[in-house]
């Protein structure tokens, strides 16, 4: 009778996963089989048997008789280490709690990165193989919810690499703990981690589910794309004595959870001659809007977490309309333009660190670069299908009421153009951006900058029709060539002018994607010439998109007859 108590308890575990994710029980199930536990606890072990015996190697050794220097030591510096001494009873004396640091450091650095890297690759994988066999339409046709088949795909798909971090946990503390740091601090960090973890995680589901091109290129490019960004800002933050930039690039470090750990380095209390790097006053240079935020580690590690929530919140909203209805585009234009609100109150706090003039014009500079990348995943994002936008012409007169309104229609519809819902996205950004000039007192530059944005949200807008126009096409290959047409106009024009010697600051620069460093240079005449040309294309441009709409409108009988 005691023998089938256990036996019942786990039946009933069983059942009750069931009922709460039949997803996770599912991956459970196939994954977490006795030889595949067996040699992920091994591969645990043998992870952390390494980094300890690699700080263990940097310890003096008493089989030698000459002096010996360590990083672990106490006494005089020499090439970057410090000489070893002897105790009273013979011993070395040995700064562990040093050492303990530099195990934690290296055990979450690994962690970190085989998480993020690990995870995404499998998630990816997971769900193009669940799409090549078509077991992912027998998923979406179940009774779950979409929040409970993905929540069981990221619960469950790396369950192994859970697994593993899990052993470390022993480690991870007592490391943590030895080296000084408090409880909560090393709660706050791990909690960064799965925070980031499920971002980068939701992200990745997000782009398995986006596009049916390479598929079989997918889980490389993504986690590929990911580890090339952990291992650059993780070299510019140990090897590099990266500096913060005052400028956009700080928030993207922030999505590297390394950039927590200076605030544990901190509260280690080891003089800062023995720890030389992850500098928490590195981390105290960046600031939001004007104002440190970085003071305080419970106020930057809450920030950092609140800056997860936004974006993941983001990528679930897509990833629930994408599992629902794989027809449908990842965002409405009514999220789009809540998106790109956040995108702009975060991408201008982080640009608005200094009030050097120069400093700050150049940053505006980085701010256009990745309004620019912004603008064009935006359009990919929102322009729906060919087959859809046929549907649309013909038969939006058969919608609803509210359908038939078409000002909108263009402005809220999921199936019309997206050409209108680019435009307001600009106007957005454009609206908020111009009266941080009007606050922020460097007079010298504001003028410059006000043209340079209203001439390169113009070129974008450009871009959106252009785009809008050839998806419009009956070719095959038409998002192909829009692809290759945006990049043409935004990568050849500046090629072209260096090639040919003419400098940026050029008034022919006025028609690249970035005519803020021309401005200087450029007539009043010049500018408003260059922005009736942009706006005579787009006119155009918007004529021939109206045509193409009426011609797709007609049906099969009347292009016929």
């Amino acid at each position: 009778m005691n023998q089938v108590k256990p036996l019942v308890r786990a039946t009933r575990s069983i059942a009750s996963l069931s009922e709460f994710n039949p997803q996770l029980l599912r991956e459970l199930k196939g994954r977490l089989k006795g030889i595949n536990v067996l040699i992920t606890v091994c591969l645990s072990l043998l992870i952390q048997l390494s980094i300890i015996i690699n700080r263990l190697g940097q310890l003096p050794d008493h089989n030698y008789s000459e002096a010996q220097y360590s990083s672990y030591c106490f006494g005089k510096k020499k090439y970057g280490e410090y000489l070893c001494h002897t105790n009273l009873l013979g011993n070395w004396d040995i700064n562990w709690q040093l050492f303990w640091l530099d195990t934690f450091i290296d055990l979450s650095v690994v962690i970190i990165i085989g998480l993020l890297v690990g995870g995404v690759y499998l998630l990816i994988a997971d769900l193009v193989k669940e799409k090549e066999r078509g077991t992912l339409s027998f998923i979406q046709f179940s009774p779950q919810s979409a929040s409970s088949i993905l929540t069981g795909k990221i619960l469950g798909v790396p369950i192994l690499l859970y697994l593993v971090v899990l052993m470390a946990v022993p480690l991870h503390c007592v490391a943590a703990l030895k080296a000084g740091m408090s409880l909560a601090l090393i709660l706050g960090f791990d909690a960064t981690v799965i925070a980031c973890c499920w971002l980068f995680y939701s992200l990745a589901l997000l782009f398995s589910l986006l596009s049916t091109n390479f598929v079989g290129l997918k889980p490389w490019l993504g986690s590929g794309l990911l580890a090339a960004f952990l291992l650059i800002t993780n070299q510019s933050l140990f090897y590099g004595n990266y500096t913060y930039n005052d400028n956009i690039l700080d928030w993207i470090f922030l999505f590297n959870p390394v950039t927590v750990l200076p605030y544990l380095i901190e509260h280690s209390n080891l003089p800062g001659i023995y720890v030389n790097y992850l500098s928490i006053e590195h981390l105290r240079e960046i600031s939001f809007y004007g104002e440190h935020l970085w003071e305080k580690a419970s106020v930057g590690i809450g920030f950092i977490l609140v800056n997860y929530y936004i974006w993941q919140h983001w990528t679930w909203k897509g990833l629930n309309r994408c599992f629902d209805n794989p027809n449908n585009t990842s965002f409405s234009k009514s999220q789009s333009y809540l998106i790109t609100g956040c995108f702009i109150f975060y991408a201008l706090g982080f640009t608005l660190q200094t009030t050097k003039s120069n400093k700050l014009f150049d940053n505006f500079l980085g701010l256009q670069c990745f309004l620019l990348i912004f603008f064009l995943v935006l359009m990919a994002l929102l322009s729906p299908k060919y087959q859809t936008l046929q549907d649309w012409t013909r038969y939006r007169h058969q919608f609803n009421k509210s359908h038939r309104i078409l000002g909108k229609d263009l402005l809220l519809g999921e199936k019309s153009p997206v050409i209108v819902a680019i435009a307001v996205n600009l106007a957005i950004a454009t609206i908020y951006i111009i009266p941080s000039l009007l606050i922020f007192s460097f007079t010298e530059t504001s003028q410059k900058i006000v043209w340079g944005l209203i001439l390169g949200v113009s070129s974008l807008l450009l871009y959106g029709f252009i785009a809008q126009w050839i998806l419009l096409m009956k070719h095959q290959k038409r998002a192909t060539w829009s692809f290759i047409t945006i990049m043409a106009l935004v990568i050849i024009p500046p090629i072209f002018f260096s090639i040919a010697g003419i400098q940026d600051t050029s008034s022919a620069s006025l028609i690249t994607f970035l005519p803020t460093l021309a401005i200087e240079n450029a007539s009043f005449s010049a500018i408003i010439t260059t922005l009736l040309g942009q706006w005579l294309i787009i006119s155009l441009t918007g004529f021939q998109i109206t045509r193409q709409l009426r011609q797709l409108g007609k049906t099969e009988t009347r292009l016929i007859s």
